[in-house]
């Protein structure tokens, strides 16, 4: 299985790798943003594992206007405000919205 680690350089070539059971990211996007990047990248049943700490309750609710998921938030060990999202049951809520 394959695990990918998302960072802003790689997001050019994201759509050509195969699908990973595990996508995380750290200090990249907002938690819509990075399932926008992550979805494409994950095996059925995979997870996304997000670092996050300031605006993770106000992240998570913009996220579930687009996204159904599941969200299990681990409390961090090296960051008392911050805790790691374990994201499963990833699946999109309605057709992106593409703006001109």
């Amino acid at each position: 299985n394959a695990f990918y680690a998302l960072r802003e350089s790689s997001m050019d070539s994201r759509l050509a790798l195969p699908p990973a059971a595990v996508v995380t990211a750290r200090a990249l996007a907002s938690v819509s943003r990075l399932l926008d990047y992550a979805a494409p990248l994950l095996l059925p049943g995979g997870e996304c594992w997000f670092p996050k700490s300031r605006n993770v309750e106000a992240e998570l609710a913009e996220a579930a206007q687009d996204w159904i998921m599941r969200v299990e938030q681990i409390p961090s060990q090296t960051d008392p405000s911050g805790v790691i999202l374990r994201i499963s049951g990833i699946g999109r809520r309605r057709p992106r919205m593409v703006s001109t």
